[in-house]
């Protein structure tokens, strides 16, 4: 499992499956661009810059709840993404390509933490995990 999919497999984890749908393909729609834009950044600067717009713009379809959810992390990823469109304006590959990882990383921190709240508060059950299966079940003796 690549390390981006682990990351979209912790927001459904995270978020529950109805708010993951809502947040994973705009996060998901972020990290791309920004991929891309680093791809472009040596090249050709002007289309980096708007591959960052494009994933400024991904990011503002979630900003509002992960504000409230994270606001440390929703601070990081805005953070991340002004220094990504410093990055592409100046062909700063390098630059762009932290950027990106701070913002990614910051996105996927943020949806787990009203979730982890929530256990640490015992408000939340933890998933049920470790089921017996069938072929691991023993016979009676």
């Amino acid at each position: 499992m690549s390390r981006w999919s682990a990351g979209l497999a912790w927001l459904v984890l995270g978020l529950g499956t109805a708010q993951a749908a809502d947040y994973a393909t705009p996060a998901e729609t972020l990290r791309a661009r920004l991929a891309e834009a680093g791809l472009e950044s040596s090249f050709d600067p002007a289309s980096a810059a708007q591959l960052v717009a494009e994933a400024e713009a991904a990011y503002r379809e979630v900003q509002g709840p992960l504000e409230q959810a994270a606001p440390v992390e929703a601070q990081a990823v805005s953070g991340a993404l002004a220094q990504a469109r410093a990055a592409a304006q100046a062909g700063d590959e390098t630059r762009l390509a932290q950027a990106r990882g701070a913002a990614w990383t910051a996105l996927l921190r943020g949806p787990g933490k009203p979730r982890k709240a929530q256990l640490k508060a015992g408000t939340r059950q933890p998933p049920v995990t470790g089921l017996p299966c069938a072929s691991s079940a023993r016979p009676a003796a």
